[in-house]
């Protein structure tokens, strides 16, 4: 934290910790016998958040956030936490990666945010394996849904 930066970009860095924090309890409840490191970052390298073992496979988990929960909001976060998975990983193929977006901004139909997941994911027709998973805070789990 810092008092150089404006209140909005001061409630961005603080959403992003809190959305940290809510997949790491998702992790820590979905696979409790898996090793789970919470990754450092640096302004040098982008590196995603965590690096999740199990026996079977290693995921490695790019946690985003937004106040506004748009299709090209999601389409954005999902490649930058895409290439934030690359850049830790070095190698697509070696690895599976999970992208996690926490949001508070619900809608009046959930289908529509489960649309818009299975969509965006579909656009991006990405050759790396990787589930994509909206938290929307009050109301439900969508797209993949699970790691």
């Amino acid at each position: 934290m810092s008092k150089k930066l404006e209140f909005k970009d001061l409630k961005n860095k603080i959403g992003q910790h809190f959305g940290e924090l809510a997949c790491a309890t998702h992790l820590i409840r979905e696979s409790p016998k898996s090793k789970i490191e919470k990754l450092k970052t640096s302004k040098k390298t982008k590196r995603c958040d965590f690096k999740v073992t199990t026996e079977q496979k290693t995921i490695f988990i790019e946690v985003k956030t937004t106040t506004k929960l748009t299709r090209k909001n999601l389409s954005d976060y999902t490649k930058k936490a895409l290439s934030q998975i690359k850049t830790t990983t070095g190698n697509y193929q070696d690895s599976f990666g999970a992208v996690w977006i926490f949001t508070y901004d619900t809608s009046n139909k959930p289908t529509d945010i489960q649309k818009m997941a299975e969509d965006v994911k579909n656009e991006l027709n990405n050759d790396y394996s990787y589930t994509l998973t909206i938290q929307v805070y009050n109301q439900g789990v969508y797209g993949d849904g699970h790691f």
